[in-house]
């Protein structure tokens, strides 16, 4: 379900993880601040001229490995 109120996208949660994306490094990050390692074709894919906020859910079990 997606939801678009005052200007804002709102989704529903999948228990995955909290990551920044930041296209100036082309880099997520968690919330400590530490950098996602994650397959160059995903790093490559996301927008280069918008940061986002979000959850990484399809990619969990990997992403927890490299915590």
């Amino acid at each position: 379900m997606v939801v678009l109120t005052l200007n804002r996208w709102l989704f529903e949660k999948y228990d995955g993880v909290r990551a920044f994306w930041n296209p100036i490094k082309k880099t997520f990050y968690s919330r400590k601040g530490l950098p996602f390692q994650l397959p160059r074709y995903i790093l490559d894919a996301m927008p280069s001229d918008v940061f986002l906020d979000g959850e990484l859910w399809y990619l969990m079990l990997t992403i927890m490995k490299s915590l």
